[in-house]
């Protein structure tokens, strides 16, 4: 699909904290722009639709995916249509967030939570629920039927328990592990959208008997030193969402993996952005 772009957003906090692409890097994933071009198997998007995109574009050089265009090239697995009732600003913030928040919750690289079913052990923690992919988490726990218990400051209670938490507690209060432990007992699973120093291993106190899984969002699984070693770490990276392989400089690779492949509105693997499933 070939766009013409409305809005960029950088989407690359964390790249620019670890300085992960160098000097010179064109920062930014996302965009939100209206298709004037694409290829023969787009089937759910259309010429003139207004859409939102997660694309390859933090990179030192500019590619045809290059979110600093004019237009750009997308994938429609990675794209969708914004409604009427949503705003480019506001839709722009969505892909990067909305695909970390999913990758983390449930492909196999990460927390792996069953996206149907029932029981006790249906119930997750959103450490951070009021970041932007804490925001997205909480209504994707939801909507696959968990129960959410989620952290942040008082100001934004109401703002969590609109997007679906049942629970929400003040990340700050010393007892703020105990709190949560007593709101669910049997929690095995949690996702840190925060990632700083302290957030890992204050989460992970929170888990029944100190055993179970947690997801950070800092790449390399960055400060969860101090999480308990019988709980099971994992990480969470974007990139891995994307339906194609990426590179960056011949030192760091990501595969396609079968998370993206079955992502919701995802087709089979089919290489190139600029051959089948590209909008423009």
């Amino acid at each position: 699909m070939l766009a013409e772009q409305m809005l960029t957003s950088t989407g690359a906090g964390l790249a620019f904290d670890l300085h992960a692409f160098g000097d010179d890097a064109v920062l930014g994933c996302e965009f939100v722009g209206t298709i004037v071009q694409v290829h023969p198997s787009v089937s759910k998007l259309a010429v003139g639709d207004r859409i939102a995109a997660l694309i390859w574009g933090e990179a030192p050089w500019r590619t045809p995916a290059d979110n600093r265009r004019t237009y750009c090239i997308a994938d429609e697995r990675i794209a969708f249509k914004i409604p009427d009732s949503i705003g480019s600003p506001s839709a722009c913030a969505i892909p990067l967030a909305a695909n970390t928040a999913y990758l983390a919750l449930f492909s196999k690289g990460s927390l792996n939570l069953p996206q149907a079913g029932a029981g006790p052990d249906r119930s997750v923690l959103i450490w951070g629920g009021s970041s932007i992919v804490g925001y997205f988490a909480i209504q994707l726990a939801r909507l696959h039927g968990f129960t959410v218990v989620t952290t942040c400051s008082p100001s934004n209670f109401d703002f969590v328990k609109k997007a679906g938490a049942t629970h929400v507690f003040d990340y700050a209060d010393p007892h703020v592990a105990m709190k949560i432990r007593g709101a669910l007992p049997q929690l095995a699973h949690v996702f840190d959208t925060i990632g700083n120093s302290t957030s890992s291993s204050t989460a992970s106190g929170c888990l029944k008997d100190g055993i179970g899984a947690l997801c950070t969002v800092r790449p390399g699984k960055t400060n969860t030193d101090g999480v308990p070693e019988n709980v099971r770490v994992t990480d969470v990276f974007v990139f891995t969402a994307f339906p194609t392989t990426h590179t960056y400089r011949g030192l760091a690779y990501w595969p396609v993996s079968a998370e993206s492949c079955n992502h919701p509105g995802s087709k089979k693997h089919n290489p190139g952005l600029q051959n089948k499933n590209s909008v423009l």
